[in-house]
């Protein structure tokens, strides 16, 4: 086996064993029981902002990569989405969670196909945040 084909071989093993090692992305830990239900909001509003946030900086990580796993138009379409979802988190309307709901959902539909299988999980993470506000 040429040299080139064995490191190819070998850093896609590393990928493979370093990306197995990792926990999947599960339902984070619900709140802490003492919280006011002002602070539980706040609490869960956070999460739901950073759970966006690995969204945004996972699409940007990919689309800088030589080659791009994925393409700048839709880093892009994140970046925008994401600004626009923290917007309504921050703003605390009472139906917000729905909108963000509604907002992710557009934001999946236009994801590209071959980009769906990468994205999934982080859309996952983002609605299993949005599940636990009360």
């Amino acid at each position: 086996m040429p040299r080139l084909a064995r490191l190819v071989a070998g850093g896609a093993l590393l990928v493979t064993l370093a990306c197995a090692s990792v926990p999947p992305a599960a339902t984070p830990a619900a709140s802490p029981a003492a919280l006011t239900p002002d602070r539980r909001l706040a609490f869960e509003q956070l999460r739901v902002r950073q759970a966006l946030d690995l969204l945004r900086d996972h699409t940007k990580a990919a689309s800088q990569q030589t080659p791009p796993v994925v393409s700048p138009a839709f880093a892009r379409l994140v970046a925008v989405s994401h600004d626009q979802l923290l917007r309504i988190v921050n703003q605390g309307q009472p139906d917000w969670r729905l909108s963000v709901s509604r907002g992710l959902d557009l934001l999946a539909q236009s994801v590209p196909p071959d980009h769906r299988l990468r994205m999934a999980p982080y859309l996952a993470l983002v609605r299993a945040a949005l599940q636990d506000v009360p």
